[in-house]
């Protein structure tokens, strides 16, 4: 499935119009944080409308579905301090409602000591995107 039509990517993102198939390719794939780092990397600059939508998506369900491997992200981050506040701007009301509710629970009940600050921030917004979401 194409995100965007290639003439809208080109009127919008004129770098990204080679990279759509490519960056599909990859949203599909996002299951992992460095796969999504990986992918935040290559395609820099490609961040906005349907592919931010993308980003936003992989976000939450990585937050909500694996929670587990808040590790990993945190171990990204240590190494890209820029790749928190790429996740933590993903975190938005594009996400599904009940992701973000988990989000929002497994934050203030999962968190692991070391990474408290970053569960926070996390939490923070997944709260004011679900907040968005329910009183737009």
């Amino acid at each position: 499935m194409l995100l965007v039509e290639t003439g809208i990517v080109a009127a919008r993102w004129p770098a990204c119009v080679e990279e759509v198939a490519a960056i599909d390719a990859a949203m599909a794939g996002f299951h992992s944080w460095g796969g999504l780092h990986a992918a935040m990397l290559r395609f820099e600059g490609c961040d906005d409308g349907a592919i931010a939508e993308g980003y936003s998506d992989s976000v939450a369900k990585l937050l909500a579905d694996h929670w587990e491997r808040l590790s990993d992200l945190r171990e990204l981050i240590e190494v890209d301090p820029f790749f928190q506040r790429f996740v933590v701007s993903h975190i938005d009301a594009t996400a599904d409602d009940r992701d973000l509710a988990r989000i929002v629970v497994a934050a203030k009940e999962r968190c692991p000591e070391n990474v408290k600050a970053l569960c926070d921030e996390i939490g923070a917004a997944a709260e004011r995107a679900w907040s968005d979401v329910l009183f737009p």
